[in-house]
C-alpha cells in the first residue's frame, strides 16, 4: 500500500462548507483528518516523531508529525491512495504511536469525509489512570478514567502504553464525541498485514455492463510488511526527498544521536547500575563524572558513582533505598587548549531529569541530548588550587617589587640627608627578608 500525505499546521478546525460533487467521489472516504495538541506547555515534544495510523472506510492511512507543538492543529490530507484491504467498514480507529519518554497530549481528533461530514473526539475513556487530566465524573464507568486528553509515551510512571488506539462512533456524525474508548494496541485491535475479504453473500445477477475505468491505474500495488520509500514528485538531480512508511518500531533499538543509558539487569531499590554509550567526545575531553539524584525536590542531592567497572557505573546508597524516578547527570571535562592541556579546565554538564522511571533491568533510555552541541552546552571553568596559588604568586611578586623600589628610594634619601647611623633603614636586612618571602612562595607554587 502506498500513501502520500501533506501536513498542514492550522490554527482552527475548518471544514469544507460545500464539497465538490462528482460521480467518482466516495462520500464516506476520508478527505482529511486533524490532530489538535493540548494547550498546556508539555503537550508537544522535542526532536521526536509521533506516528499515526488511521483505519477508515476500507483503507488505512499512515502519517507522522515531527516535533509537534502545543495548541496547534495538524491536518493530514490524502493526496493519493492505492489498495483496499479492510473489509469491515465499521473498523474506524486511530493508532497513536510515541515510543519515547517525552509525552504528547492530544486534546481533539477529527476526521472529515469527502461529502463534508465529520467525526470528532474531544474526551476519552481509558484504564490508564491519567489523574492529571481526569474530569472527575462517572461517564466512563468502573475502572475507567474520563480524561480531556490522550497522553502517550513509554513511561509506565507517566503516560504508557506507547501505542494507544482511539475508536470513533460512525453513528454520531457532525458532533464531538465525549468518552471515546481508548485501548492499548494488541493483536485483537491492530492489523499489520492485509487480510482476505469474505465473498459477497448475494452477488449481483446483473453486473455493470459498462463499468467506469480508472484513468491511471496502478500497475502493481505494493502489498508488503516491509518498509516503504515513496519519493517526492519534485525529485531530481538537484533535489532528493522521500517519505519512509510502514516501519515496524515495536521492538526496534533506539536510533539516535543522543547519549543512551542502558540499565543493568540487576537494577533495584538497593542497587543502581547503568552503561553510558553513544557519548559524543569528538570535540575533545573525557567523561569526568556520572551521578544520580532520586530526590526531585533537592537539586543538590547528587550521588556520584561508587564503582566504574568499565561497562557499568554502579551506585550504592547505604543509608536508604533508592526511589524512582531518578535523574542522571553526566559531566565532560576538557581543556580550552587540548594541545597544551593548560589550566583552566572546563566542564560541560548534561542532565536528564527523571530519566530512570522503573527498576526494570536492561532498559535502553534516550538521554535526550549529547556533548559537543553548542545549543545545549553548559560549561563551567574549574578554579583549581594551583590556579589560586598562581594568581597569588603573581600578586606577591608585584608587591615585593614595589617594596624594593620604595626601600631603594628611602635609602637614597637617607644617604643624602646624612642621618645618624641608628636612624636610617638597614636596606640589606629588608632586602634579605623580602627575598626569603619570595623564595617561600616559589616553593609553595612548585609543590
Amino acid at each position: 500500500i502506498q500513501f502520500e500525505f501533506t501536513a498542514i499546521a492550522t490554527n482552527k478546525e475548518d471544514t469544507t462548507a460545500s464539497p465538490t460533487a462528482g460521480e467518482d467521489i466516495d462520500g464516506d472516504a476520508m478527505d482529511r483528518f486533524i490532530i489538535t495538541f493540548d494547550d498546556n506547555p508539555y503537550a508537544g515534544t522535542g526532536e521526536v516523531t509521533v506516528y499515526f495510523t488511521l483505519w477508515w472506510h476500507h483503507a488505512v492511512y499512515a502519517y507522522s508529525i515531527y516535533a509537534p507543538r502545543p495548541a496547534i492543529s495538524y491536518t493530514a490530507t490524502s493526496a493519493s491512495m492505492v489498495g483496499t484491504f479492510l473489509c469491515d467498514a465499521a473498523d474506524t480507529k486511530l493508532l497513536v504511536d510515541n515510543f519515547h519518554y517525552d509525552a504528547v497530549h492530544i486534546s481533539k481528533i477529527q476526521v472529515v469525509t469527502a461529502d463534508g461530514s465529520w467525526f470528532g473526539v474531544e474526551s476519552y475513556c481509558n484504564g490508564f489512570r491519567r489523574n492529571g487530566f481526569a474530569l472527575n465524573d462517572t461517564v466512563c464507568g468502573e475502572d475507567q478514567t474520563h480524561s480531556s486528553v490522550i497522553c502517550v509515551d513509554y513511561q509506565s510512571s507517566d503516560c504508557a502504553p506507547s501505542q494507544q488506539v482511539v475508536y470513533f462512533d460512525l453513528d454520531k456524525p457532525n458532533e464531538w464525541l465525549s468518552a471515546a474508548p481508548v485501548r492499548e494496541r494488541n493483536a485483537t485491535n491492530f492489523r499489520a498485514e492485509p487480510i482476505t475479504c469474505d465473498p459477497t453473500n448475494s452477488p449481483s445477477t446483473e453486473p455493470t455492463k459498462a463499468p467506469s475505468s480508472t484513468a491511471e491505474p496502478t500497475a502493481s500495488p505494493i502489498l508488503t510488511s516491509n518498509i516503504l520509500i515513496v519519493t517526492d514528485e519534485r525529485i531530481g538531480s538537484d533535489f532528493i526527498a522521500f517519505n519512509v512508511s510502514n516501519a515496524d518500531l515495536s521492538s526496534a533499538p533506539i536510533l539516535t544521536s543522543n547519549i543512551l543509558i542502558v540499565t543493568n539487569e540487576r537494577i533495584g531499590s538497593d542497587f543502581i547500575a547503568f552503561n553510558v554509550s553513544n557519548a559524543d567526545l569528538s570535540c575533545g575531553g573525557w567523561i569526568d563524572a556520572v551521578s544520580i539524584n532520586d530526590n526531585p525536590s533537592d537539586s543538590t542531592a547528587w550521588l556520584n558513582y561508587t564503582v566504574n567497572s568499565g561497562e557499568y557505573y554502579e551506585f550504592s546508597n547505604l543509608s536508604e533505598a533508592f526511589s524512582i524516578p531518578i535523574s542522571v547527570r553526566i559531566i565532560r571535562a576538557y581543556y580550552d587548549d587540548e594541545d597544551e592541556k593548560e589550566e583552566p579546565k572546563f566542564l560541560e554538564i548534561l542532565t536528564a531529569d527523571r530519566l530512570i522511571y522503573s527498576f526494570d533491568g536492561s532498559m535502553t533510555l534516550n538521554f535526550g541530548t549529547n556533548f559537543c552541541d553548542e545549543y545545549t552546552k553548559e560549561t563551567t571553568a574549574i578554579t583549581t588550587t594551583k590556579q589560586m596559588i598562581t594568581s597569588s604568586f603573581h600578586y606577591v611578586v608585584i608587591i615585593i617589587t614595589a617594596i624594593f623600589a620604595m626601600v631603594g628610594i628611602i635609602a637614597l634619601l637617607d644617604a643624602k640627608c646624612h642621618c645618624r647611623r641608628n636612624d636610617h633603614f638597614d636596606f640589606m636586612v629588608i632586602a634579605k627578608s623580602l627575598l626569603h618571602i619570595l623564595d617561600t612562595w616559589s616553593d609553595l607554587f612548585n609543590s
